[in-house]
């Protein structure tokens, strides 16, 4: 999450979906006392958090100010293809929280076993709620929707080959700045990853998300409205 109380945004950090891209263009303009960055141990949830990917039920605990300031500033979050970003969860899951496995240097037959292994071992589903490593694999709309509620104004779609960012800048009335990508997973051929097996996960886990994507309209999402 980055704040500007100058600028009057609020940008929503969704991750794997070009988040740490966007926030590295804009972090200048982040004037609010707190950084959300990092971990820290919350002792109402009683559990460490990551504070740059706060989802929707979170805010109000962590950051009350902040979430009191949602109907009144501009609110922006990117959202991704769910398998697309399953699959890049899964690489910053082994990469960060699981080294030993190797997982970047494995062909994409060793990566799909270790991704469906994964998800046998039912600690996503457990995990995501309860253990910070884990908020990677959060759905979409647990930081665009509190309920049924939808509480960021301004989501955009970010699609391969696009520069969709610029949409971000646009809705946010900041020059566009052409930036490189960060923190992306590079060279591998996530086709030939994605089993049925790995769909049919998604398929499942994030249908909310994807219930969301078929009711974004493109022209509303470009003018900010709903």
């Amino acid at each position: 999450m980055l704040i500007s109380h100058a600028k009057r945004f609020i940008f929503i950090h969704n991750p794997k979906a070009a988040g740490t891209t966007f926030r590295t263009a804009i972090n200048p303009l982040h004037d609010d006392r707190v950084v959300y960055w990092g971990f820290v141990e919350n002792p109402f949830f009683q559990m460490r958090m990551d504070t740059a990917h706060l989802r929707s039920w979170e805010m109000p605990i962590v950051a009350p100010d902040i979430f009191s300031l949602m109907d009144d500033y501009r609110t922006l979050a990117f959202v991704r293809d769910p398998l697309e970003r399953f699959l890049s969860a899964c690489a910053e899951f082994f990469r960060s929280a699981r080294p030993q496995s190797r997982f970047q240097h494995w062909p994409a037959r060793g990566k799909r076993m270790l991704i469906q292994r994964l998800i046998r071992s039912g600690v996503i589903q457990s995990g995501v709620l309860a253990n910070y490593r884990y908020v990677h694999f959060s759905p979409q709309v647990w930081f665009t929707h509190l309920g049924q509620r939808r509480i960021v104004r301004q989501i955009v779609h970010i699609r391969p080959g696009n520069d969709d960012l610029a949409e971000g800048f646009a809705y946010l009335g900041l020059p566009y700045v052409k930036v490189p990508p960060v923190n992306v997973t590079r060279n591998v051929d996530w086709s030939a990853v994605a089993s049925q097996e790995i769909k049919d996960f998604v398929r499942i886990f994030y249908a909310q998300d994807y219930a969301m994507l078929a009711k974004l309209e493109p022209r509303q999402a470009r003018l900010g409205q709903g």
